[in-house]
């Protein structure tokens, strides 16, 4: 993992409301202390690289930036078409870390049994900032950092014992409990070393996933209703009508954030259907949003900007924004040139 890194100035910048979202792929901790995320932008210490104008992860703790990644190549080797990253998933402490590195081969490469160079997706894991192992596909990583699920394998950190599952994981994220369950989709269950629970849905799920504690299911239909299922009781109750397949729970399952709307806003309910609320009301919507596994914080991307809402108070914090000019932001405004203001 890089230690590139500055300090991250405090304004943000005011962007149009039409700018395009600059950032994207949120993790969290549980304390959403620690923010992974993806984008094309770099930072001012990396601009004198040239670096490629492709996706890369960087981390944002105590408002310093720290690029994760070096980005990929725009064409790496004749063998392939593209490389990318992407996929953070961090545990709930900050101490296991993952992301899934990706190779396109193209044409005639793709068939080369001698070609050095073949399409595979993999994942890294660093535990406590240190290079761990390697996973086949895009893994996940449970909140208590003792499993990883990737490609058909659930990998318990703590024994070392590899488990083989041949489901498909409900989502790429909060598909996997802190006990090693996983929840898979077609059909829609619970798995565990000891037992398997099939779900009845009120609709098709296309998506789905898990509280920590395996007390709810949340899943979304092909027509984008969000649904709850409590396990203990097997009731499925309809949530929120055509919200965005991106919904995400607290560890405890107390609490669930949507996203719905155009421009879309973050919404707040619990799982039984109670407390409904409008989070957010930014002019620009917003374009991802996930909520922080002790259910107190929503990071979410507003326009070009990451902030950070206090789900008890409604108070905005603004984390990182894309920059208009030198010196306002830990990233340089590319593509274009930074030059420094009039003073």
């Amino acid at each position: 993992m890089g230690v590139r890194h500055l300090k991250c100035a405090g304004l943000l910048l005011a962007f149009a409301a039409a700018a395009p979202a600059q950032f994207s792929q949120l993790a969290v901790t549980d304390d959403a202390s620690e923010v992974y995320f993806l984008t094309t932008l770099r930072l001012l210490s990396e601009a004198p690289k040239h670096l490629p104008n492709t996706g890369s992860i960087y981390r944002l703790f105590d408002r310093v930036v720290t690029a994760v990644t070096t980005p990929p190549p725009s064409v790496s080797y004749p063998a392939f078409s593209s490389r990318f990253v992407g996929n953070p998933q961090v545990s709930g402490d900050g101490t296991v870390f993952s992301y899934t590195d990706s190779f396109i081969c193209r044409d005639s490469y793709c068939n080369c049994p001698v070609c050095p160079f073949q399409s595979s997706v993999s994942s890294l894991v660093f535990v406590g900032g240190h290079y761990g192992s390697a996973l086949p596909g895009n893994a996940q990583v449970s909140r208590n950092g003792r499993f990883l699920l990737a490609a058909g394998e659930l990998l318990d950190r703590q024994t070392g014992q590899v488990l083989w599952w041949s489901g498909q994981p409900g989502s790429n994220r909060q598909a996997l409990t802190s006990a090693g369950a996983v929840l898979g989709i077609g059909p829609l269950a619970l798995y565990s070393i000891q037992s398997t629970l099939t779900l009845t849905s009120g609709a098709q799920p296309v998506g789905a996933i898990v509280n920590d504690t395996g007390a709810w299911v949340i899943y979304w239909s092909p027509s984008s209703d969000l649904h709850s299922i409590e396990l203990s009781t097997a009731t499925d109750r309809l949530l929120a009508p055509a919200a965005q397949p991106s919904p995400s729970i607290s560890n405890d399952g107390s609490l669930v954030l949507y996203l719905s709307g155009h421009p879309a806003q973050a919404f707040l309910i619990r799982p039984d259907g109670t407390g409904r609320r409008q989070l957010t009301n930014f002019s620009e919507g917003i374009t991802e949003a996930v909520l922080s596994g002790n259910g107190q914080t929503v990071v979410a991307v507003a326009g070009p900007r990451i902030v950070s809402i206090d789900i008890s108070t409604g108070a905005i914090r603004g984390l990182l924004s894309a920059p208009l000019a030198c010196g306002e932001s830990a990233f340089s405004p590319t593509p274009r040139p930074c030059i420094e203001p009039h003073r």
